[in-house]
């Protein structure tokens, strides 16, 4: 973690106001950019991205020093998304979250390429969705491989494997320049400026 980063994170686990409301500015927007990619209820995703900022300050004083605190806070939101909705089910699945949760990546239409646009999307469509939730973290939130295997929760050569076989889907149902423009795509989808869902 960088050194400045750190400072903030030990500075609001000591009850410092000023630099959990940094933490919450800094990375509210990347995880309402996360959770838009899990479905359309709105209300749930708004709660869990609450709730996981009030049980950190409730329990900042008890919590390890992350890493990366985007990639704690990902993992954290994810399994919080899980149980409420394992709970509102009244059952946990079997299969675990990677077949409970519905992740849907999706590029912005370009302007002036509205077919392009159109191609780069069907070419994410025949992802499945853990797949498209790998490149999502890998590309538009630029984590390591370790950091997607634990916000996965699987081993990092499942990560690699993951990662390398969504490309390679990619590949066979397009031609390089496209799929070259549409990793560039995502790449600019990680500086969400909307803080709305």
């Amino acid at each position: 973690m960088d050194q400045n980063i750190n400072q903030k994170w030990l500075s609001f686990k000591e009850g410092n106001q000023h630099e959990f409301q940094w933490i919450y500015d800094n990375y509210y927007p990347h995880l309402l950019n996360y959770a838009r990619r899990f479905g359309n209820d709105t209300l749930l995703l708004e709660e869990c991205i609450q709730d996981l900022f009030v049980k950190l300050w409730l329990n900042r004083e008890t919590l390890g020093n992350p890493v990366s605190i985007k990639h704690y806070l990902f993992k954290s939101f994810r399994h919080l998304l899980y149980n409420k909705l394992a709970g509102r089910r009244k059952l946990l699945p079997i299969g675990g979250s990677d077949n409970f949760l519905h992740f849907d990546l999706s590029v912005a239409p370009i302007e002036f390429k509205n077919e392009m646009s159109e191609r780069m999307q069907a070419m994410l469509k025949k992802l499945t969705p853990r797949q498209q939730e790998a490149i999502f973290l890998f590309y538009v939130e630029d984590m390591s491989y370790q950091e997607v295997a634990e916000v996965l929760n699987m081993q990092v050569g499942g990560a690699y494997k993951l990662i390398y076989r969504a490309l390679d889907s990619l590949k066979a149902n397009s031609e390089l320049y496209l799929l070259t423009i549409l990793i560039s795509t995502l790449r600019l989808l990680s500086n969400p400026v909307s803080t709305e869902i």
